[in-house]
């Protein structure tokens, strides 16, 4: 059951979480994600990324064993697809395409893990980035599939880490990631339609990582960000929406990469440390709302995206652009 909390707004520097529950929880995860086929087969490597991820940023991966790590970097190395057949990675053994969301879930999954990504194919994952760029800078997910700013960031955040950039037609990605903002400030999925604050984030990281950011309206889009702040206390993605835990990251990080720092956070983090304290589960696990069940995806992004607000202390630095240990992302720029 989710255990309610009190719903007055504690102290930003005395926020806490259950991290020795959460991590326990996603171990689990880690250990039967990778290696069990359900109705959620299609998104396996993403979810993993989702449990190491999370594990990561509450500081436990020092607690999964050597074994299981190996186990897992062995299995995403299985999910690589060669050059004859389009390169990059797959999201899971039943699928035979590269997916561009599963190359970015796996290669940080690798780095998290303590792999060094000598056995990754660049060439092959550089062919596939190629391929499935459109004549307007977005990408596909798969080398027929849909496109919109979802891809756009796996793929940056793909280049970024393999420093592949010479692979894609970068100008023509800042221009697409631009043309997604909107008169409101936000950004959406593709030209025309509606902002969105998981959208908002893909193209505000795309081209923070592609160092373009100064094409942004930034005074718009932080304008649209804060307003994201319901009064429930969490954000929400768009407006007249529910809050929803998950944008702490999509929305919160937004900020961070958008603001001066100086004046940062800009909204007020500890109204959104309570709303997050109050879907918080007992026995570990965050859910979305105070009316749903826990998930890994709801675990997860909340824990990054207060870590980010600099409301959680204690935990490891994350880089905000890429939903990583900044650690690990330094040791491979």
């Amino acid at each position: 059951l989710l255990k309610r909390h009190p719903s007055t707004h504690p102290h930003t520097e005395n926020m806490s979480i259950n991290v020795q529950r959460h991590v326990a929880l996603l171990s689990v995860l880690i250990d039967k994600g990778f290696k069990t086929k359900n109705q959620l087969d299609p998104s396996r490597m993403t979810l993993l990324y989702f449990a190491v991820a999370g594990v990561a940023a509450c500081g436990g991966m020092g607690l999964i064993k050597d074994d299981l790590k190996s186990r897992v970097v062995e299995w995403v190395y299985a999910q690589q697809v060669s050059l004859e057949k389009g390169g990059g990675f797959r999201m899971t053994p039943t699928l035979d395409d590269g997916h561009v969301t599963g190359a970015h879930c796996a290669l940080l999954v690798l780095l998290l893990c303590g792999d060094d990504l000598s056995r990754v194919d660049k060439e092959a994952v550089g062919t596939f980035l190629t391929s499935i760029q459109q004549h307007d800078g977005s990408f596909r997910c798969t080398a027929n599939g849909e496109s919109d700013a979802r891809f756009l960031y796996s793929a940056m955040v793909v280049c970024k880490i393999l420093s592949l950039f010479d692979y894609i037609n970068k100008g023509n990605a800042v221009k697409y990631a631009i043309s997604n903002q909107r008169y409101d400030g936000g950004f959406s999925g593709n030209p025309y339609e509606e902002s969105h604050g998981g959208n908002t984030f893909c193209c505000v990281a795309s081209l923070v990582i592609m160092e373009a950011d100064h094409f942004i309206n930034k005074k718009r889009a932080l304008k649209w960000l804060t307003s994201r702040l319901t009064p429930d206390s969490g954000f929400n993605g768009r407006p007249n929406k529910d809050a929803d835990t998950c944008y702490n990251y999509w929305v919160g990080v937004s900020i961070r990469l958008l603001s001066d720092p100086k004046s940062f956070p800009l909204v007020d983090t500890s109204s959104i440390a309570s709303f997050t304290k109050a879907c918080e589960c007992e026995t570990g696990g965050i859910a979305k709302d105070l009316e749903s069940r826990i998930d890994i995806l709801h675990t997860t992004l909340p824990i990054l995206g207060l870590s980010n607000l600099g409301v959680l202390g204690g935990l490891p630095e994350l880089d905000p652009r890429m939903g990583c240990l900044k650690s690990v992302i330094d040791s491979c720029s």
